[in-house]
């Protein structure tokens, strides 16, 4: 009886680790994706002298901090958990 509680028990934590690892390693993905997509933007927009080119370049720079604050925290918990 003791037994199948300690399995039971086990096997949940087991489940619940892989599936809030499995969502972390998703949103690490399209955190690294959307920065690499708004900092190509931002310097395509960048080159063009146009006003909708430039506001758009400012306007996709303010979302560039966050994320790269994001991927950096990321990064650091991922070498930090392969330590």
């Amino acid at each position: 009886m003791v037994a199948a509680m300690i399995i039971a028990v086990t096997t949940t934590s087991m489940i619940t680790t892989i599936a809030a690892l499995g969502l972390t390693s998703a949103i690490a993905v399209v955190v690294a994706v959307a920065l690499v997509v708004f900092l190509v933007t931002k310097e395509l927009a960048g080159t063009s002298q146009s006003r909708f080119s430039l506001r758009l370049a400012k306007l996709v720079s303010i979302s560039i901090a966050p994320l790269a604050i994001a991927f950096v925290v990321t990064l650091a918990v991922k070498i930090v958990s392969l330590v």
